[in-house]
């Protein structure tokens, strides 16, 4: 039950920061994805100060962790350009890229970290694939 309040909780936060985002009315994405990621840090870095030290800074796990923040930024300036482009509907790309992120959970944990692929994860894989083809189109 944890997990599921917490991840309830987690996606409501993921997905509402994008309208704060557009109501800025700021147009650059790449300006609307550093202070997103300030305003990020901000909140991380109180939580993490204590444990850090050069030690861990230095480690491979750190340069790993700088490598998935490099593959989260680029994702981060790809769904800025969608935010700030009023042209673009967030009830539809907001919707398709938490489904494509659903994919790659699965996916990649059955094939990264050896998870099970269940018969209830394929049917949600064909759920997912459904509706992101029903949102896709206009």
């Amino acid at each position: 039950m944890k997990t599921v309040v917490l991840s309830v909780l987690a996606g409501v936060f993921f997905s509402s920061w994008q309208f704060v985002m557009r109501a800025s009315g700021i147009s650059n994405p790449f300006v609307a994805a550093f202070l997103l990621n300030l305003g990020t840090m901000m909140v991380i870095f109180p939580m993490a100060a204590k444990e850090l030290n050069w030690k861990i800074l230095l480690s491979a796990g750190a340069f790993l962790a700088i490598i998935a923040g490099l593959i989260n930024g680029v994702g981060h300036s790809i769904n800025a350009r969608l935010v700030v482009d009023k042209t673009e509907e967030i009830s539809r790309f907001g919707a398709i890229i938490p489904a494509v992120c659903v994919l790659v959970s699965v996916i990649c944990g059955f094939w990264i970290l050896g998870e099970p692929i269940t018969w209830r994860k394929t049917i949600g894989i064909c759920v997912v694939l459904i509706g992101i083809g029903i949102v896709a189109t206009k």
